[in-house]
């Protein structure tokens, strides 16, 4: 895998041409080892025959931060003066220079040598932590207590110049040692205690030393000095004899001070102490005559009581109060206030705590309690209106169980009060004796609610008070006293908030005969909701209905509100999004109107009397009617009447008694149906049927029941009567209901009660049955409960290209049945398939039988082979929990056909590329619609961010409407496991309709930059390497996508690429000098992924993601950000590939990617890509090369191999510019002239502007993507006779260079 010099020769003469935009640079100065300093340290630097050159001239790019003086035998003395204060900042170039005028030349040969020095001031911040008796937590106070015995420990924290916290360590001194001393661990330096890790970081520890006080510590920052000579002192040493002594010296800051930390330390005293008292005695009313009050300070020391201190009470005024040492209170005057100071006797008076203590002259006669003017959400209401509201159980208090959805906040039910404002009135002439009411909250109430909204508070004082709800509960009460005297008391009721999410609409079987009718019948239903807490099924009443006309339609809607106050219970449920309305689908009014519905509710005695359901209706128009059919609650026809066919009129009666021969409930209903097939359905009829003592049964669900729903059932006993022929309730009883079911493996049901849970555990029909005794009677009743097992969700699993089989995945199975059933299954059976065969294992040894039931670990590590190599296979299954079977569903296998597939990490986002999905459907793509994602670990969004709302079932257009695809977007989760997300979509065109699937592999990627990275770099030989048996072996390369491989790689112009006879047959070991590590991956411009496909041992496939990151910004040019950031890849490739440098030698970090490409610069960068050969015996023949400029060698090199000519025969010209169509014509000719698209400028308002000897250039420049045009305004344009910028070129080589040939 050679690349001859030829070809590389060939390359640069053409890619000088093109990349004329390039500005001129020489080789970059040397550049010497960052340094990092602090204010006042010096460094020498020295630059001697660096490439043949020795500096006699230096310079600093910053005086104010670093100072440099140098002689002329190539050293110099940098000293570090300042790291603030500077107009330029912290840092500084120090530039070394062969002589004094190359600094100002415009020649580009200028510096010899560059270092980058940092100056930075050395700080010193301590911190502490006891660790004695009382632990404080490190944190940044100057000074702590200690109790006599107990310590603490320092802690210093040192930042200075980068990577030096090892030069310096921290002394620590006490000012005091008779009270704290510094010790441990440590050396000694004089009066010092050194401990440092050397990390940046140092600690000590401070013990108390018997006396009293404080004591300052102090600590200092020290660095090693040189042994001193003669006389001299060192101010520290460590050591015995002399050879073996240490000597350090004070680290000082810019002024030449010892940089210091000082923490002082107190012993003794009152540290630790707080004195309290009760919040009730802080501001409190006597009354002159009434019995005395007592004062009950509390002092406590670090948090444990004290006992063994004598308090001292002081009164501000002793005319008005006296204290007694007890602290009883004896008012002196009848009215009047005074304060009363509590102090602890022996210690000072800054340790003390205040009583405000008011005295009356008579008790108050007496105090109510009512609501006050409340404020719900943003407004306020009245007492007299919310005291009408709380009668009429308009409103109530309440708790919510949840608050959140997401990081949303759930608004508050309007009827629901989480907090309210109480009045207290009191029975007074005096309306200040208000001000003095003590509300309290009795003890049995203190966990319901509180006097604070965030805590628990459960005293107050004055008028009014605001009292929130805590949680829910009965006979809640609280109490108000004035003056001492219980006087009211307020009672309520708390209710439990229940929030449910996801609504079900009820379905209504279209054609309706009657709006009115389908509103009554819609009134009957429950609407099944989730709980969003449990994630339990719930059924909700109807609490009105409103038809709604579908505009332009003869269709009609309803939307049906929720009621979701359960008054029994005190269970209040309130939606997540706050809309408590669901709406049905449009359906058809039928030409069939039915007159008179049957009963909706019918009881009657099972004695031979006969009693009948009956229907009447009319056609309208030419219809007329063919027969009436009547069906059980099972669906299942029961009488066919066929008397009025041919009729526009009819009527059609059920007898009971010929369908019902045993007790218990029924429900039936008619279909009507017409000639033509058209049919209308009665409303349904709920029938019981008993004997002369009968219990009537009830459910509160009348929709659908699944395995693991709970419903209620609630019986009422009844019995016959002879005058009406009617079933009445029997009252005044209380009787005890005993409850059965006859096949508790599909329903169980509670032993007793009136009213009962009901639990249904798995499918098929159960019977009801309810009795009780009342005045020796015997009552009995029945009622079915049909438990039907939901289907679940599909489950998808995706076959990898080119494997032979898929395992099975148990866990999403559970979590698919779980979400349909709220149970978690124990075991699976398959139906077998037809398309291929379910192994019990990846060896594929022995297949699964039908009719087994397998565990979701058993279904794990199951195995399908399909028969066939295309399409989609569909495995049935069911599910079981303990009792018998809980639902069905599919497990669908897909293929890569037809799939759109995108590779993300963890919490990032992936538009929806509409190219992408009109790759799978084909031109004419119209719009698209998403399924259920297979995973919850991420989902669809319909625009950039969470807030935007999830995908629905709503169509996303390609180009116009309201909600377009581009704009979709999946938002994967914040789960770091390796995982995908399968969502299938329609899409929809002039095609039809064509099936596919969203592949969102996620945390499957590697990261790399357009500059590539070696497989290494990114441990892949350890991702990949077998668990057994790795040493032998081995990998190969089956295919690439959006990049190249290489087997080593140092520059674009000098490597060459796997080629397509290695794919498949290299072999590449895991270690070693042949181990895939040494491969080098290598994206292709504009490439957002790599794939590479590989296979283990030739038989494991497998696919490695890289994603190419989109940079905002280069990593080595400033100027190549915001609105160069889409030159940014290409710029640091061409840099990384030593072929472009910046345009400054005072700045290298400057590029210039808006400045035109010179021809001086393109053949410059021509030169670099064929290796700069040697130039030897090339005459120059234009008057305008110099040979001092930097493009002298590149012109006559470029020059004499035609790929340049010049301006005129006897000048170059090196600062015209080039333009867009010469670059084309240029990589077009160093290509080979290739066949070009003859349509690819099609579309390009511009393209009758291209010169004509660059038409066919352009044509094969666009076609490969090399050129894509030039966007101003919405506007896309060739500009072909345009001078290109540097950030054009350079992004126009980086597709050229990594093209795919």
């Amino acid at each position: 895998m050679k690349r001859t010099f030829g070809k590389i020769l060939s390359f640069a003469l053409v890619l000088a041409m093109v990349l004329s935009m390039v500005p001129a640079v020489l080789a970059a100065p040397a550049v010497g080892g960052a340094l990092y300093l602090a204010p006042g340290e010096t460094r020498t630097l020295e630059c001697k025959n660096v490439n043949g050159k020795t500096a006699t001239y230096w310079r600093s790019s910053n005086d104010s931060a670093v100072r440099v003086a140098g002689g002329s035998d190539g050293s110099a003395t940098i000293t570090a003066v300042a790291s603030s204060s500077s107009y330029y900042g912290y840092s500084a170039t120090i530039s070394a220079y062969e002589k004094a005028s190359d600094v100002n030349s415009s020649s580009y040969n200028e510096a010899i040598m560059t270092w980058e020095v940092t100056v930075t001031n050395w700080t010193l911040t301590l911190s502490t932590t006891t660790s004695g008796s009382y632990d404080y937590g490190y944190g940044s106070s100057a000074s702590a207590a200690l109790e006599p015995g107990a310590s603490l420990t320092l802690k210093a924290t040192v930042t200075g110049p980068k990577g030096r916290a090892g030069d310096v360590i921290v002394g620590f001194a006490s000012q005091y040692k008779s009270i704290a001393t510094v010790g441990g661990a440590e050396t000694t330096i004089g009066s010092y205690y050194v401990n440092n890790s050397g990390n940046g970081e140092s600690t000590v520890s401070v013990a108390t030393a018997g006396g009293n006080g404080p004591s300052v510590i102090t600590a200092y920052l020290l660095k090693k000095t040189p042994n001193p000579s003669g006389n001299e002192n060192a101010n520290f040493t460590v050591g015995g004899a002399a050879s073996q002594k240490t000597y350090y010296d004070y680290v000082t800051d810019a002024n030449g001070n010892p940089i210091t930390k000082t923490f002082t330390v107190t012993v003794g005293g009152q540290a630790g102490y707080d004195l309290t008292l009760p919040d009730a005695q802080q501001n409190m009313t006597i009354v002159y005559n009434a019995t005395l009050t007592k004062l009950t300070p509390t002092l406590k020391r670090y948090g444990q009581n004290v006992s063994n201190k004598t308090f001292v009470y002081t009164s501000s005024d002793e005319n008005t109060l006296i204290v007694g040492s007890d602290g009883t209170l004896y008012p002196q005057s009848r009215t009047g206030t005074a304060t009363v100071k509590v102090t602890v006797k022996g210690m000072t008076n800054t340790l003390s705590v205040t009583s405000n203590v008011t005295i009356v002259p008579t008790k108050a006669g007496g105090v109510t309690i009512d609501v006050g003017d409340t404020k719900v959400g943003s407004k306020t209401i009245s007492a007299a209106e919310l005291k009408r509201e709380l009668s009429k159980g308009n409103r109530f208090f309440g708790v919510m169980d949840t608050t959140k959805n997401g990081n949303a906040t759930i608004a508050t039910p309007e009827e629901m009060l989480t907090s309210v404002t109480l009045t207290a009135t009191v029975d007074s002439d005096n309306a200040s004796d208000a001000s003095r009411v003590q509300w309290s909250i009795p003890a049995a109430s203190k966990n319901y609610i509180s006097f604070a909204s965030n805590s628990s508070k459960t005293t107050a004082t004055g008028a009014n008070v605001t009292v929130y709800m805590r949680k829910a509960g009965t006979k809640v009460t609280l109490n108000a006293s004035v003056d001492g005297s219980k006087d009211a008391t307020y009672t309520f009721d708390i209710w439990q908030g229940v929030c449910y999410k996801n609504a079900k609409a009820p379905a209504v079987a279209g054609p309706i005969s009657s709006v009115i009718d389908t509103i009554k019948n819609l009134k009957e239903r429950d609407i099944e909701v989730t709980l969003v807490q449990s994630d339990n099924t719930m059924y909700l009443p109807v609490k009105d209905v409103t038809p709604e006309k579908v505009k332009n339609n003869e269709k009609y809607k309803f939307e049906v509100e929720l009621d979701g106050k359960y008054t029994s219970d005190k269970t209040f449920y309130y939606p997540i999004d706050g809309k408590r309305t669901v709406t049905t689908e449009a359906v058809d009014i039928s030409d069939i109107t039915i007159e008179d519905q049957p009963e909706s509710s019918l009881t009657y005695k099972l004695d031979g009397t006969s009693m009948k359901l009956s229907v009447s209706a009319y056609t309208s128009g030419t219809k007329k009617f063919s027969k009436f059919i009547w069906y059980n609650g099972q669906s299942n026809a029961v009488k066919t009447d066929t008397s009025m066919n041919g009729n526009t009129y009819g009527i059609s009666e059920l007898d009971l008694s010929e369908v019902i021969t045993a007790p218990g409930s029924y429900s039936f209903y008619c279909k009507i149906i017409t000639s033509d097939n058209a049919y209308v359905i009665s409303n349904i009829s709920s029938v019981s049927v008993g004997g002369e003592y009968f219990v009537q049964i009830n459910l509160n669900n009348s929709g659908t029941i699944k395995p693991g729903d709970v419903v209620t059932a609630s019986a009422t006993p009844q019995q016959y009567n002879p005058l009406t022929k009617r079933y009445v309730d029997v009252t005044g009883k209380n009787p005890t209901i005993s409850w059965s079911s006859s096949d508790t493996a599909i329903a169980k049901v509670d032993a007793t009660g009136t009213s009962v849970k009901v639990t249904a555990v798995s499918g098929g029909t159960a019977k009801l049955t309810a009795k009780t005794t009342i005045d020796g009677k015997e009552y009995t009743g029945t009622k079915d409960i049909t438990v039907t097992v939901p289907t679940a969700e599909d489950v998808r699993l995706m076959l990898e290209e080119d494997a032979t089989y898929v395992m099975l995945d148990g866990g999403k199975l559970s979590d698919a049945v779980k979400k349909a059933t709220s149970t978690t299954p124990s075991t699976f059976s398959f139906t077998l398939p037809t398309t291929g065969t379910i192994y019990s294992s990846s060896s594929l040894s022995s297949s699964i039988s039908a009719g087994n039931k397998y565990s979701a670990s058993d279904v794990s590590r199951m195995a399908f082979k399909p028969s066939r190599s295309a399409g989609s296979y569909t495995i049935d299954y069911a599910a079981y929990g303990t009792s018998g079977q809980i639902a069905t569903g599919k497990l669908v296998i897909m293929t890569n056909a037809g799939t759109v597939a995108y590779h993300i990490s963890a919490n990032e986002s992936q538009t929806m590329q509409v190219s992408d999905f009109q790759s799978v459907y084909g031109s004419g793509l119209s719009y698209v619609r998403f399924g259920t994602a297979s995973d919850s670990r991420g989902a669809l969004y319909k625009g950039s961010s969470t807030s935007s709302g999830k995908v629905g079932s709503e169509s996303y257009y390609v180009s116009t409407g309201t909600t377009l695809l581009k704009n979709v977007t999946f938002i994967a989760g914040s789960s770091t496991a390796k995982y995908s997300v399968i969502i299938p979509f329609t899409a929809y065109g002039s095609n039809g309709e064509a099936n596919g699937n969203l592949v969102i592999y996620v945390n499957d990627t590697h990261s790399v930059y357009s500059t590539g990275a070696t497989f290494k770099s990114m441990a892949i030989a350890d991702e990949l390497a077998p668990e057994s048996n790795a040493s032998s072996a081995y990998i190969t390369i089956t295919r690439v996508v959006g990049g190249k491989l290489y087997t080593q790689y140092s520059k674009i112009n000098s490597c060459t690429a796997l080629a397509a006879k290695d794919l498949g047959s290299t072999r590449f070991s895991f270690s070693g000098s042949n181990s895939i590590d040494n491969l080098y991956v290598l994206p292709l411009a504009d490439s957002k992924t790599v794939e590479v496909n590989y296979t283990i041992n030739g038989s494991d496939k497998g696919t490695l993601t890289f994603k190419v990151v989109q940079q905002t910004a280069s990593s080595k040019f400033t100027d190549v950000s915001g609105s160069f950031k889409w030159a940014a890849n290409s710029v640091d490739f061409m840099y990384g590939n030593g072929l472009v440098n910046g345009i400054s030698t005072k700045n290298p970090n400057v590029f210039g990617p808006g400045q035109n490409m010179t021809r001086a610069m393109l053949v410059t960068i021509l030169y670099r890509a064929a290796g700069e050969p040697s130039v030897a015996g090339i005459t120059n023949k234009f008057t305008d090369n110099k040979q001092n400029q930097y493009y002298y060698e590149p012109v006559l090199w470029a020059s004499s191999k035609g790929i340049v000519n010049g301006a005129t025969a006897t000048t170059f010209d090196p600062d015209g510019k080039i333009t867009r169509e010469q670059i084309a014509a240029i990589l077009y000719r160093y290509a080979g002239s290739p066949a070009a698209s003859s349509s690819a400028l099609n579309g390009f308002a511009d393209q009758s502007a291209v010169s004509s000897y660059a038409v066919t250039a352009m044509q094969w420049a666009v076609g490969n993507g090399i050129i894509t045009g030039v966007s101003t305004n919405g506007r896309t344009t060739l500009s072909a006779k345009n001078n290109a910028t540097r950030a054009q070129v350079s992004v126009m080589l980086h597709r050229f260079l990594t093209m795919e040939q």
